[in-house]
């Protein structure tokens, strides 16, 4: 269509495809902002709002036809969800956070020392 349009000129196209090197399934496993320790041991010096955070992923909600809900200001509405993605060299799946059944740590985000360790 160029060609035949402007035949006189050399056209070139680049296309800029840096957002889709950063596409990956919500939950997918990342070092990204991952905390050393298991979530809410830490110890901070100042207050925290929330003093007993999980690391958790944030994802944009959608709706059941898939679209991206807002809300009434406009602003995308987020969940948060755990990790995913995690496997052990033999193949089998890396748990990365404890399972909500246990007694010290229910749900909360192993850490990478101790997934690490694992």
């Amino acid at each position: 269509i160029v060609n035949r349009r402007w035949p006189e000129y050399d056209h070139v196209f680049i296309y800029d495809n840096t957002t889709t090197h950063c596409k990956h399934s919500p939950g997918a496993l990342s070092a990204w902002a991952m905390p050393k320790s298991i979530s809410g041991t830490a110890r901070c010096s100042r207050k925290s709002k929330n003093p007993d955070p999980n690391f958790l992923v944030p994802v944009n909600k959608k709706n059941a036809d898939s679209s991206l809900m807002y809300n009434v200001h406009g602003t995308l509405l987020k969940d948060n969800i755990q990790m995913t993605g995690a496997y052990f060299a033999d193949g089998t799946v890396q748990d990365l956070y404890f399972p909500s059944h246990d007694a010290k740590h229910g749900g909360k985000f192993k850490g990478m020392e101790l997934i690490l360790k694992e």
